[in-house]
């Protein structure tokens, strides 16, 4: 799954496969953070309308998880 942040800078991108979600920024296409998760499928992802906060969903685990939609994109 993925999704943009609303000013458009960042896409965040959480795979079914490894268990993290990698930050990308759009303008070069660069890495620029790596959000550990504690189980790998994560079916739904969200941002605050602010861009302040990610959330997303840990189905095999049965819980949410929220970082910082910036940078240090702290848990």
């Amino acid at each position: 799954m993925q999704i943009f942040s609303p000013d458009g800078q960042y896409g965040y991108v959480c795979s079914s496969f490894t268990p993290e979600t990698v930050v990308i920024t759009v303008k070069d296409h660069q890495i620029v953070g790596r959000i550990r998760q504690e189980t790998p499928f994560c079916p739904n992802i969200a941002v605050t309308p602010d861009g302040g906060q990610v959330w997303l969903t840990l189905k095999d685990v049965g819980k949410t998880m929220v970082f910082s939609g910036r940078p240090p994109f702290a848990v």
